[in-house]
């Protein structure tokens, strides 16, 4: 009996070691990509497809969030034309405070003139609605219509296209006149040179001579500007009608300097006619706008909440993806595998 070192088992135990090595590591990877937890594949896409359906919605949101608000940019920068920067405008009733309709054409006629002298004013005019209904051809329908100052158009950014403006003369006694918006004139008489042509009115009011037309003015969210008919306010029909008279003034610089001379100008005029609504023309721009940019704001808000969580839910459908393979994961690093791909397996699945 020997007890000693023998020969053959020296030789072959590395070979030995080698085959009975190599099945156990196999197995030991094996048992831990068994043991490793797996979500089952149906319940893996659903998560998945509820992640992409939240980042879609979100980002439609925020499309149309942003479409919007160039849409309120447009609007804003397209009604400039109509009320520009260097405007004031205010309001008065002189009804309310006992003036007759005569004694309104008055004060609106010495309003403007006065408030054209004051300084730092390059225009002044006046306005109001008039309501009237036109006859076309065998049809009657009421236009939108104002009663307007001579220089209305100068204070209120707007151009002649083609006629004249209304002047002081244009008044009761004379023959009536009107001038019509370019609007009005492709819409209903065709586009044609109209200037000079007789303009029926309904209710036996008597016609009035088109003398002038009026480039287009769109305010507001208005996208497309209405036809319009503007009749001198010292012509019967007398405009408002003794309702609201709304003044417009154009100023060289900023209007707000000049509110305290137009105050003392009015109070000179009628102390006891309240002048209201007082706002420079962007302030009235930004107010007829009001309500598409609050709609901006809550699209663009809900918007950014809708991303937010898209991604809390991708963050964690990544987190719970990781988490089930750790395992894996920590195998393929183990084998040499680059960290990119890794992360490319788990971004490409998640």
């Amino acid at each position: 009996m020997s007890c000693g070192w023998h020969p053959s088992l020296s030789a072959s135990s590395p070979k030995s070691f080698a085959t009975t090595a190599a099945p156990a590591s196999r197995f030991d990877v094996l048992q831990i990509l068994k043991r490793q937890p797996r979500e089952a594949p149906g319940r893996a896409r659903g998560s998945t497809a509820l992640v992409a359906a939240q980042v879609a919605l979100a980002l439609l949101l925020l499309i149309g969030a942003g479409l919007l608000a160039r849409t309120v940019m447009n609007l804003r920068a397209g009604s400039a034309s109509g009320l520009d920067d260097l405007q004031l405008h205010f309001s008065v009733s002189p009804a309310q405070s006992g003036y007759r309709a005569a004694q309104l054409r008055q004060l609106v006629e010495n309003g403007v003139r006065a408030l054209t002298e004051t300084p730092g004013v390059v225009a002044a005019a006046a306005g109001g609605a008039a309501g009237l209904c036109v006859r076309l051809g065998d049809r009657e329908q009421t236009i939108v219509s104002s009663a307007v100052s001579p220089g209305f158009f100068t204070a209120s950014a707007a151009t002649l296209v083609a006629g004249r403006d209304l002047t002081w003369d244009d008044r009761e006694g004379r023959a009536p006149v009107a001038i019509v918006s370019q609007a009005f004139v492709n819409t209903h008489l065709g586009g044609r040179d109209v200037v000079g042509e007789m303009l029926a009115f309904c209710r036996d009011l008597p016609p009035r001579r088109i003398v002038g037309v009026a480039s287009d003015r769109a305010t507001g969210a208005q996208r497309e500007a209405r036809p319009t008919i503007y009749v001198p306010f010292v012509q019967p029909p007398p405009g408002p009608g003794g309702a609201i008279v709304a003044f417009t003034v154009r100023t060289a610089a900023d209007p707000l300097l000049v509110v305290p001379a137009v105050r003392r100008t009015m109070a000179r005029l009628a102390p006891e006619v309240p002048l209201f609504d007082v706002e420079t023309g962007q302030g009235r721009r930004d107010r007829g706008l009001a309500r598409e940019r609050l709609m901006t704001t809550f699209a663009v808000s809900y918007g950014l909440v809708a991303l937010f969580m898209a991604c809390l839910g991708l963050y964690g459908v990544m987190t719970y993806a990781v988490s089930q393979r750790t395992a894996e994961i920590g195998v393929r690093m183990a084998l040499r595998a680059r960290r990119r791909e890794v992360v490319a397996m788990v971004l490409r699945e998640s």
